[in-house]
């Protein structure tokens, strides 16, 4: 009920890309799975065996019935021999010699796996990994792991490269000063607190109780740190790009997440001169507002964009879009040129 935003439609896509397709196939395929009537039944076989005092086991999946796997099989099954219990077999092992290797950083799926379940252990069952995802074992959720993820990045606490995330000189800082402050950010914290907000989402805890416990513990947190002075860390001053200059008051326009702006709008009177990047003359065609199209607009008024999409999607077009001003409101119109 939180999240309604997938809705069916009759209408089939064309004229897409084949990542896109592949994109509408894994949510369609999704969507089905939600409503099959067939159970998807998995065979898993553990096998514990002990070779002098040394404990070792093994562990295989077969599937006994597809049910949503038939739209969309992700799983490898891990087929193992027939062993019966007090079997003894003859042990044929050689001794190798290798190196360590350290830890390997993590990728995004394993960083999402753990923050679904922190404290999922190796030998743990299917029906105990459940149990401690409803009991809100578990940090954020489905919906915000991605943002959660994706503002570590952008706070610089973390870096990914080619799917790996390494954690910055930023995000050790954190940790240490946290550290210091007798701040607790671990997991164990977090998902105390994420466990009383499911208490509360289930009406087996107030609203009023669950504050009263957050306001104690922030107010701990707080009295605590006063006591501890912590060596002010300095970010470098990154120089951001100018994009071009403002056409109502001539200053410099900067780029954000989310537009192009003047850096005027903290003046007195402020200038509001601002280019969205999913500006609605650009979205209904198709397109956003890129950089080097900011540019254009900023420098010649006018901008060459290609690949514009027809209002019935049948096709795309090329066009020159011209910007002009109307008092506080930045105004797009078409030209084409009819030379041949």
């Amino acid at each position: 009920e939180s999240h309604s935003a997938i809705i069916p439609t009759t209408k089939i896509p064309t004229d897409i890309s084949q990542n896109e397709l592949a994109v509408y196939n894994i949510i369609k395929n999704r969507f089905i799975s939600n409503f099959l009537i067939e159970d998807t039944i998995l065979e898993e076989v553990k096998v514990f065996f002990q070779l002098g005092s040394f404990n070792f086991s093994l562990k295989g999946t077969s599937i006994k019935s597809l049910g949503y796997l038939k739209y969309e099989n992700d799983l490898k099954e891990k087929f193992i021999p027939s062993f019966s219990i007090g079997e003894t077999l003859e042990p044929n092992i050689i001794v190798s010699d290798k190196e360590t290797q350290p830890p390997k950083h993590i990728t995004l799926e394993e960083l999402n796996n753990y923050l679904k379940n922190p404290f999922k252990r190796s030998d743990m069952t299917e029906d105990e990994e459940y149990n401690l995802m409803l009991s809100g074992c578990e940090i954020g959720t489905v919906a915000t792991r991605a943002s959660i993820i994706e503002k570590a990045i952008k706070l610089g606490y973390i870096k990914e490269n080619k799917g790996t995330f390494y954690i910055d000189i930023l995000g050790i800082n954190l940790i240490n000063t946290l550290n210091k402050l007798t701040i607790d950010l671990y997991k164990e914290k977090t998902v105390e607190l994420q466990k009383i907000l499911k208490q509360v989402y289930k009406n087996e805890l107030s609203k009023e109780k669950a504050l009263e416990f957050f306001s104690v513990d922030l107010s701990n947190m707080i009295n605590n740190a006063k006591q501890i002075e912590v060596e002010k860390i300095e970010r470098p001053k990154v120089e951001k790009e100018i994009i071009g200059k403002c056409p109502k008051c001539g200053k410099n326009v900067y780029e954000s997440e989310k537009s192009f702006y003047c850096e005027g709008f903290k003046d007195e009177p402020k200038c509001t001169f601002s280019i969205f990047k999913n500006n609605k003359f650009f979205t209904d065609k198709g397109k956003k507002v890129t950089k080097t199209i900011a540019k254009s607009l900023l420098s010649k008024s006018k901008a060459s964009v290609k690949g514009l999409k027809k209002k019935d999607g049948s096709n795309t077009y090329d066009a020159t879009v011209v910007m002009s001003l109307n008092g506080d409101y930045v105004n797009f119109k078409l030209e084409f040129n009819n030379k041949k």
